[in-house]
């Protein structure tokens, strides 16, 4: 179980990490040698409001040589204790109205269609192909989600039990767990 566990965590950050840095959600900085990550962040405030950051991780990647004689990759891990949830969003679909927090703290990241997030002070995100998302509003009056698109959304959630309640961008200020 151990095993299949740490699997899947690797290869959930490895999707994660290769979604961001060859499709639209990351980039790399001009030297090529400093990755980093944008993401929305989706937190709740002390008086208990859900916003939207625009962050970039720019600390705690490790470059690691995965096959002798090639560049190094970069990696980062946030946790291991993770769920991987896949998510298939029928097109238009729109529960209503009613806001709802995340049930944990969980990183998302788009592969195909349009999501649109409204967050409880009425900021909008529109997330789409390659683009990053922190669930981090736990315990707040939640967010509004909806397929703004006319196809299907794709997206993999992967949940873990790590704290919240940082503020803003709070992953960008914390080193990540080595593995």
């Amino acid at each position: 179980m151990q095993q299949s566990r740490a699997l899947c965590v690797w290869v959930s950050v490895s999707v994660l990490v290769c979604v961001v840095l060859w499709g639209d959600g990351g980039s790399v900085h001009a030297d090529d040698s400093t990755p980093y990550l944008r993401y929305w962040h989706n937190w709740a405030s002390e008086d208990g409001v859900s916003h939207f950051t625009e962050c970039n991780m720019t600390i705690g990647w490790e470059a690691k040589q995965f096959n002798p004689g090639d560049p190094p990759l970069f990696s980062h891990l946030t946790s291991t204790n993770a769920t991987l949830k896949w998510f298939y969003i029928p097109p238009r679909w729109n529960p209503g109205p009613e806001l709802h927090p995340n049930p944990a703290v969980q990183w998302g990241v788009w592969f195909s269609g349009q999501t649109l997030f409204t967050a409880g002070d009425g900021s909008q995100v529109y997330l789409g192909p390659g683009d990053v998302y922190l669930g981090d509003d736990v315990g707040s009056d939640g967010h509004h989600s909806m397929n703004s698109g006319y196809g299907p959304a794709v997206s993999a959630m992967i949940a873990y039990n790590g704290e919240t309640g940082y503020g803003p961008c709070w992953p960008s200020k914390i080193a990540a767990t080595p593995f």
